[in-house]
This record gives structure tokens, C-alpha cells and sequence, in this order.
């Protein structure tokens, strides 16, 4: 019996469906590739379905044509640029996780 197999992009949206898949994503794409920081982003957004949260935060709608790969946001490169001569990184973490341990730090 043949065994299937499933398209690249469809597997990594099925994976980044997890929260700390997309944040390990995420980081690593900030580690060694930031200038895709950007299109990654839109591909953890598109997998979690926040596209009505990123209409509602007034952004652009979230495409993911392969005719875009070669576009940078030179905002972000910037920015990316700007932390690596002060050495330093930008990181994703899970913002929930923050409010949770800041809730369990003011009861102790």
C-alpha cells in the first residue's frame, strides 16, 4: 500500500497549530533567519485562525503567496539590525504563561 504524503505547508499549519511548536517556530526563524521573521508570523497566524484577531488589530489581511517570498519588511530589519549591534535578540513567548506566573507571584 503506498503511503501518503501530505504537502509541506499543510503539515507545518497542522504543527504550528500547537502553541509551543509556533513559539519553538518562531524563535528559531528569529534565530537564524529574522528577515523571515515577518512570513513566518503570517504562517503561525493563519494556522491558529487569527485572522478575525488580526482584522479586529486593524492589520492587513495575511497572504501567503509564493510570488511574496522575496519581500522584506525593512521596518523589521531595522529593528532586528538595531538588537543585534546593541547584542541583543527578540524572543516570542507565550503571553498567558506571563499573566499566570505574574497572578501566582503577587499571591505569594
Amino acid at each position: 500500500m503506498p503511503k501518503t504524503v501530505r504537502p509541506y505547508n499543510e503539515w507545518l499549519l497542522h504543527q504550528l497549530r500547537d502553541p509551543k511548536k509556533a513559539i519553538e517556530y518562531l524563535n528559531g526563524i528569529l534565530e537564524d533567519a529574522p528577515e523571515l521573521f515577518p512570513k513566518a508570523l503570517a504562517k503561525v497566524s493563519l494556522a491558529s485562525e487569527a485572522s478575525s484577531l488580526s482584522h479586529d488589530a486593524g492589520a492587513q489581511p495575511v497572504t501567503l503567496d509564493p510570488a511574496d517570498e522575496g519581500e522584506v519588511d525593512s521596518n523589521f530589519n531595522t529593528v532586528t539590525g538595531v538588537l543585534q549591534t546593541l547584542g541583543l535578540r527578540l524572543t516570542v513567548g507565550s503571553a498567558r504563561a506571563g499573566k499566570v506566573q505574574q497572578a501566582q507571584a503577587k499571591a505569594a
